[in-house]
Order: C-alpha cells, then structure tokens, then sequence
C-alpha cells in the first residue's frame, strides 16, 4: 500500500458517498413498498395468485383470497403481474388471477409484459394448468372487462383449462368479487382433501373498504375557464365528525343529482306521470350496452346501422345523452322496459387536492364544468353541475372515502417528477402541500399541461409561494392552444431529456395525473427517451416501484 496517500481515501469515500446517494432511495422504496407479512399456514405449492390494478381494487381482492386461505390454515404465494413471467408460472398447477380493466378495454400497464409473455408461447403449452379469471370492470364502457377476457382467450389457447367462467364485476365490485373468492377457496381447500364450510360471520374487507362520510360545502371559487367557457372550479369540504382521516392521494366518490332540465325534458318525452323514476337513473350519457338494450326492445333500422359502424357510434357515445337517444332512435316499448335499461346513476370519483397536513377536516377538490353542445342542445355532466352549480355553500353532502395505495408519497428523499394535464394536477397540488409541511428537500418538477395561459393562474401563486419558502420545486406549464415554451407535456420531456436523465439516475419516482391519451403519449415518450440509458425503459421503472399512474 507504499505510495497510497490520503487524497486516494478522500476519491473512493466520495465515490461511496455517491454511489450510496443514487442507491438509498431505489432500496428505500422497496422497504417501504414492500409486503411487511408473508403468507402463513402451510404452503400449497402448486398454486398462485396474480393480479393486474390500476386503482388497487384487484389487489385488495387478491390478498383478500390469501388472507380467506390463510384462516384456513394454508399459505398461498400472491404477487403483482409487474413481477411475473411465464417461468413464473411453471409447476404451477392452479393459477388464480385478478385483472382490471380501464377506459376503453385499457389492461394496467403492469400487466403488459405478463400478458405479451404468455401470447410468445407456444399453443398447448399450458395444457396441465387449471385457472380462475376474476375481472373488474365498469359497465359503463363498451369493453366491459376486457382485460380478463383477453385473458382467458390467451390461456384457453395455450391449453389451460379454466376451472369456472369468468366473475365479471362491475364498478360495485365487493359483492361478485366476494362470490368469487367463495367459491375459489372452496376450489382450493377440495385441492388439498378438505370441505369447504361457509362461515357467514367472517365479515370481508370489501364490504368495508370505503368508509361513508358527512362534508359541508364552505367554499366555492373560480380557478379558470377553458375554450368551451367551462369553468374550473376549487372546491372546499369540510368534513363533520372527527373520525374523517385521509392520505395525499386519495380520492373521494360522491354520489350526484341528474340535472333538472334532463330529467324534465325526458319525463315529458316519455310522458312520465312521476319525474322521481328518472332520478336514480345514469341519463347525462350512454353506453353501448345501453344502445344495444334499447334496440333489443323495439325495431329501430337506423339505431341497428348506427351498431355497426364503430367510428360513427364511438363518437355518437363521446357526446349523448339519454334525452338524444330516445329523440333520434324511437322505438314502440312498454315505458317499464324502456326505464328498466338505464343504468343506475353512479358515483362521481375525484381526486382530493389537498394535504391533511395542512388541515385535517378539509378537502379540496378541482373540478371542470362539463357542458358542451350537441344535437343543438346543451348537454351537462351529473357530477360538475351537482358540485359546481347545483350545490349550495353551507350544503351537506354525502362521499365515500376511496384510498389510492397505488398513488401515494413513497417514504424516501429520492426526486419527484409529476406529470399531469388539466385538472390532473389536483393529486399533485397535495403532493406539494405535504412535502412542504414535512420540510422536505425532495427535488420536485412538475410538468403541467393546458390549453390556455389564461387558466396559468391554477395554484401557481401556491406554488411560487412555497418555492419562497424554501421548497425545491420546479415548476413547468405547458400550453397547447397558446404561445409558450412547450406546446404539451411531452415536449416538455424530450427538450429537457438530459435533466429526467439526471433525475432518474438519483432514484426519481415518476406520477402521472389525467387522461388515458395524455398517459400513452407520456409512456412512449418515456421509452423513447430511455433507450440506451441506465433505465431503457418504463418497464424497469415499474418493476422497482418509482412509476405511479392515477389515469381518467
């Protein structure tokens, strides 16, 4: 070691310090995002549970099989499909899966390279597997649990036997998702030589995983307004009782009122004798199912043309009502059946944008006003014209508290990029609030896209305020329909490509916040960009935990 003088211990502590400031938070991350408890009981080998979430809703119902088996007595193995492959499911007798679907027959991204993986084998490979498909989905859209299906179709060619057909469960999932785990667990406990007795006491953490709460409405006011002259409006709810606790991240559903003027003109279109019949029912749009319905109850040539041209009904869909429907598509049917094809009305999800840290009873929200013409008429959305316009200040209403383990604040000093579009940058405007109440020195950039620098004004003057206090934020606008530095997010991201780079390279944790388009092109845009870096692609970033997605 003759000739080794200090300065050489000074150059490879400083290399350890650095290598250790890039790893700390990657390994952090995985600590915190870790399951704490592994499966106890005795181990049933051959057999597993995968699942794909978008929400966390296949998740819970996923460790809610293993826990139902683990009263039992025996372990089974659970993952995410982020971390399975096709080697993964060799041996594997029984295969137990859980699937989401999202928008227009979306599989969740974590899902995608499982998925890729088995279509690339080869036809009869999986002939000594038996499976059970649970899907979730929303009815409302035309690919009503689509991913399950896709699923299903990839198996049975590859020759996997499915043990029961496919639970389909809608928005409501907890009692057909319950159904579901009854009648695996009874699968599984006949697979190691035991009766299934039904213990109508053990009560099931989806019947309890959205807790109800009271909120008074204490402040309404004006954010911006869009092309359509729809306005973006910040809204405060003053949770009541003292039991109402959330986390940056979550959301909350709210149960709305059709807007009158929908309900009289359909009532007198109908000639309904009572409005109230109207009430409950889903008539600010429509779905396939609904059109599909509808004809089925009388011969309508026109509405079965409309059936058979996908790019003439995908854009019917975008913008009518039920009011449309009825007007332009009459068909001779009892008014009962007529009635007895809309869905009930459902709840309204939207992201809480404020920190509990800041105060605890309060939550904000960011809402966009939908009302836009079509078929020369004004056309409005249940759920902004209830909060925005019909709701008045000091009113009480109803929410359900939703969390979003999916999207939450990981525990690490590691840099945060967000990434949203319009009023996606609800969730984030919380993120922002609780890193500045914990002091913390994250490096935050957020990459924002509108179409105005008129609406520029939503919470930036938060924000500036917060960067005067010290907090390390980057700040990124993004105007489509205006003059600006980057047209859209994307942009954004490939004219500063050496700062991700850098950001990445310490640990970034990446969160995108709005539509299901804004959210392709970031993902592409991401792949693009990662080629041939230390993280070619989003992939990588998924699989060590640092990608998060909250997509409409």
């Amino acid at each position: 070691m003759a000739g080794i003088g200090p300065l050489f211990y000074i150059i490879v502590a400083l290399i350890l310090i650095g290598l250790l400031v890039v790893l700390q938070p990657i390994i952090s991350n995985r600590k915190n995002n870790k399951s704490n408890n592994k499966p106890k009981g005795i181990p049933i080998k051959d057999t597993l549970i995968l699942y794909g979430t978008q929400s966390g809703n296949s998740q819970l119902v996923a460790t809610e099989l293993q826990a139902a088996m683990e009263k039992s007595g025996y372990a089974l193995e659970c993952h995410s499909m982020l971390n399975a492959s096709t080697e993964s499911i060799e041996g594997i007798k029984y295969l137990y899966i859980i699937i989401s679907t999202y928008g227009e027959g979306e599989m969740p991204p974590q899902a995608e390279d499982f998925y890729n993986s088995l279509k690339q084998k080869q036809t009869g490979s999986l002939s000594a597997l038996k499976y059970s498909i649970c899907a979730l989905g929303d009815s409302s859209y035309d690919y009503y649990c689509e991913s399950g299906l896709q699923f299903d179709k990839v198996l049975s060619h590859l020759g996997a036997k499915a043990i029961s057909t496919i639970q389909k469960c809608d928005e409501d999932f907890s009692e057909s998702a319950q159904q579901w785990i009854n009648t695996s667990k009874k699968q599984l406990l006949k697979q190691v030589g035991r009766s299934y007795l039904s213990n109508n006491s053990e009560v099931s953490v989806l019947s309890n995983n959205k807790a109800e709460y009271t909120a008074t409405l204490i402040e309404r006011s004006v954010l911006a307004n869009d092309s359509d002259e729809n306005t973006i409006i910040h809204l405060s709810l003053k949770a009541n009782g003292n039991s109402f606790q959330y986390k940056a991240g979550d959301t909350i559903e709210v149960q709305p009122k059709n807007p009158a003027s929908i309900v009289s003109a359909i009532a007198t279109q109908l000639k309904l004798k009572d409005a109230k019949e109207l009430q409950d029912k889903e008539l600010t749009n429509v779905s396939k199912n609904t059109l599909v319905a509808y004809s089925v109850l009388g011969k309508n040539q026109q509405l079965k043309a409309l059936l058979s041209k996908p790019e003439k009904l995908k854009a019917y869909l975008h913008k009518a009502n039920v009011l449309d429907l009825i007007n332009d598509y009459k068909i001779n049917a009892p008014l009962t059946k007529i009635l007895g094809v809309l869905p009930s009305l459902r709840k309204r999800v939207y992201s809480i944008a404020s920190s509990p840290l800041v105060s605890p009873q309060q939550i904000d929200l960011c809402i966009k006003t939908i009302r836009y013409p079509f078929n020369n008429a004004a056309h409005e959305g249940a759920g902004s014209i209830y909060l925005n316009e019909t709701t008045a200040l000091q009113s009480t209403l109803s929410f359900t508290l939703k969390s979003n383990p999916n999207f939450t604040l990981t525990k690490s000093d590691a840099p945060i990029i967000m990434i949203a579009t319009g009023t996606g940058i609800a969730p984030f405007r919380s993120f922002i609030q609780e890193l500045s109440q914990r002091n913390a020195t994250r490096s935050t950039w957020l990459i924002w896209g509108q179409k105005f620098k008129a609406n520029y004004a939503m919470y930036h003057h938060e924000f500036e305020q917060i960067k005067t206090e010290g907090y390390n934020l980057q700040f990124t606008p993004c105007f489509s329909k205006d003059e600006s530095e980057y047209s859209y997010v994307q942009e954004a991201l490939k004219h500063q490509k050496q700062h991700l780079l850098q950001l990445l390279q310490q640990g970034a944790m990446v969160y995108l916040c709005g539509s299901q388009a804004m959210a392709a092109g970031v993902r592409d845009t991401f792949n693009q960009l990662l080629k041939g870096s230390a993280t070619p692609s989003i992939s990588v970033l998924m699989k060590s935990e640092r990608w998060f997605e909250d997509i409409y």
